[in-house]
């Protein structure tokens, strides 16, 4: 699904909307709704696939998906499997240590972070900021920069404090 979505956003125009940077962390597998067996009367409909987006997904991610899903493929599979909408899936954000397969905040319908059982789900793990390109100060990769360095800066000085009292023994 993934590979479908970025053959054809990649095959728009460089200047489409649907080409905008912003929109390039919602390329991920991780975001993007589960497909499931569709199941009619009892039994299991080879031909297609229930598509159920998470419930947690704002709407100008799911209609962002929508756009691209209505382009056409420039390179369609032989076989075709059809995607129905399905209900959506009550699974929080996914924790990612990477930051590319983090959601971002403007992905996150702020009515489903608002409520008290989902504002646990509200930490760096699961929810990066959003960025520039969305009124944010920084961009995720900034900050993740910056807590990085100052990091290694720690453990530089933990280091040279450590060097410091085993020198200072012998």
């Amino acid at each position: 699904k993934l590979d479908v979505h970025l053959r054809k956003q990649n095959h728009l125009d460089e200047n489409h909307a649907l080409r905008d940077t912003k929109y390039d962390p919602a390329m991920t597998t991780t975001l993007m709704s589960e497909d499931e067996d569709s199941i009619k009367d009892g039994q299991v409909i080879k031909t297609e696939f229930s598509s159920r987006p998470p419930v947690y997904q704002s709407v100008e991610l799911q209609e962002l998906y929508d756009a691209i899903d209505k382009l056409p493929d420039p390179m369609p599979a032989q076989k075709y499997t059809k995607r129905v909408p399905g209900a959506p899936k009550d699974v929080p954000p996914p924790i990612a240590k990477k930051l590319a397969n983090r959601a971002r905040r403007w992905m996150i319908k702020s009515d489903w972070l608002q409520n008290p059982v989902n504002k646990a789900y509200d930490m760096p793990a699961r929810i990066a900021p959003s960025g520039r390109a969305w009124g944010d100060k920084k961009n995720p990769e900034e900050i993740e920069a910056t807590q990085l360095r100052v990091k290694e800066e720690k453990a530089g000085i933990k280091r040279q404090k450590m060097d410091t009292v085993v020198g200072d023994k012998n």
